[in-house]
């Protein structure tokens, strides 16, 4: 059998809501239906604003008497502020887990030889929070997986910015238009049913290892024409970075973060 090869991930954090309020409470909260969450496999979610702006965006898995969300640990104390402001009328137990975070990736010529893992639902991903053998690596490849399935990740400074057709969410299943009314539901469902989208989230690749910050302007030809998301150095020396761009700019596919000379960013799926 085929061993996993863990590694800390110590860019995440979690937070663990727990007792006999949590559906109640998440159904009024979050974007899916919490009847959809399987055992051993962590969704993809948002909790969002009265206008529709994306507060939160984590993985949500099944945890006894309740639910875990696996979130960047540079957003949680803004998370936790979010949730408590609604929780307090329920029956509700809300705890940041310090347990350590571990993850690995997998594909099918892997024959899982641990099953106290998670998988991370549409990537090859998986993830555990109780690992002796592990390496103390950078993390860089949890996020450059995500991106290369284009899931977004959200940072302080993204927070209550996007909205969730402007990262894909639900294409990536990660909205749900059949649930119960959640908190920002009204203006999603307008983009949803009566919208129509100018532009889309694309995954783009320098052959650098870049510097670039979230919500950076993307130009062709001295046009702004796009929007960075997040962005992340891989292992291999480049940069993926995921970016809201306007569909008619889409044909040269390649773009830079300034007007004047600058590395090249090219979509590459």
């Amino acid at each position: 059998m085929n061993k996993i090869h863990w590694i800390k991930l110590k860019s995440l954090s979690s937070i663990d809501l727990t007792g006999e309020g949590v559906t109640q409470f998440l159904e009024g909260q979050l974007s899916i239906d919490t009847k959809t969450i399987e055992d051993k496999v962590a969704k993809l979610a948002c909790f969002c604003n009265h206008k529709g702006r994306i507060v939160a965006l984590f993985h949500i898995l099944l945890i006894e008497d309740g639910m875990r969300l696996i979130l960047p640990q540079s957003i949680m104390d803004a998370v936790l502020a979010h949730i408590k402001k609604y929780v307090v009328f329920f029956k509700v137990k809300v705890e940041t887990n310090t347990t350590e975070i571990f993850g690995s990736q997998i594909d099918n010529s892997n024959i899982i030889d641990d099953a106290n893992h998670t998988k991370i639902d549409q990537t090859s991903l998986i993830i555990s929070f109780n690992q002796k053998n592990h390496k103390d690596s950078e993390d860089s490849f949890w996020f450059a997986q995500l991106a290369g399935n284009k899931i977004a990740w959200l940072t302080q400074d993204t927070l209550e910015h996007f909205l969730p057709h402007s990262l894909n969410l639900p294409a990536l299943k990660a909205v749900d238009f059949k649930k119960g009314c959640f908190t920002g539901q009204e203006v999603i469902a307008r983009m949803q049913y009566k919208g129509k989208l100018k532009q889309h989230l694309q995954r783009l690749d320098c052959l650098q290892p870049i510097n670039i910050d979230n919500k950076q302007k993307l130009y062709q030809a001295e046009k702004a024409v796009g929007e960075v998301v997040c962005s992340i150095k891989s292992e291999e020396q480049n940069t993926i970075v995921l970016a809201i761009i306007k569909d008619s700019a889409n044909l040269s596919r390649q773009f830079q973060t300034s007007p004047e000379n600058s590395p090249i960013l090219e979509i590459t799926s």
